[in-house]
């Protein structure tokens, strides 16, 4: 595992368990960007995000690809969306159910998170989608 590239913190603990328990793997990125693969059940973690960047980022990014993990498990057929498709090509309606279930994984562990800060590491025109179906879910 790549406990010794994560953060000592216990909301990250408390993510890997939970991704864990659903029989999910974890390795480098060999690319630039954090990415899950379903047909793989493995999230890939960019490696220098993980020393350079913020916890409230990396919590964002765990959440989030711990998002498709279970938007995949609950819809098959949008993993098989995935599986012909390279990273950058994920359809934004994928993008954003892995955040908002991200973020009400993070809910469900108690992970005291404020949507403001959850937010804030989303790139537009993702960002205003996200905020608004968590502020006024459907």
């Amino acid at each position: 595992m790549l406990y010794r590239y994560l953060p000592d913190n216990q909301f990250i603990r408390a993510l890997v368990v939970f991704a864990q328990r659903r029989g999910v793997h974890f390795a480098l990125s060999p690319i630039p960007v954090w990415h899950y693969r379903p047909n793989r059940r493995t999230i890939y973690l960019w490696e220098e995000d993980l020393h350079s960047q913020p916890l409230e980022f990396i919590i964002t990014a765990f959440a989030h690809e711990i998002g498709h993990v279970v938007d995949f498990d609950l819809h098959p057929e949008n993993a098989k969306v995935v599986a012909y498709l390279g990273i950058d090509e994920v359809p934004e309606y994928l993008e954003i159910n892995a955040f908002v279930i991200g973020f009400k994984i993070l809910k469900e562990l108690k992970i005291p998170f404020p949507i403001y800060r959850y937010v804030q590491w989303i790139t537009e025109p993702l960002r205003k989608k996200v905020l608004s179906l968590l502020v006024n879910p459907l």
